[in-house]
């Protein structure tokens, strides 16, 4: 996976909606660490890292199920 550069601005709405799948998983930042993962099969879901004294990866939320 990699990630795309963090922007200035929260991400928008429409940013969200119309995030296409690559042929790589990618996230765009929404800031304070919550990013929206985009899958290549189309899939998206928010990530929120763990702090690294919890080991073990990253907390999704995922509003597709």
């Amino acid at each position: 996976m990699y990630l795309c550069h963090v922007p200035l601005l929260p991400l928008s709405d429409a940013a969200c909606r119309t995030a296409k799948p690559k042929d790589r998983p990618y996230g765009l930042f929404d800031g304070d660490g919550l990013f929206l993962l985009i899958q290549p099969n189309g899939r998206k879901g928010w990530r929120v890292p763990k702090p690294a004294r919890l080991r073990g990866g990253r907390d999704g939320i995922n509003p597709e199920g």
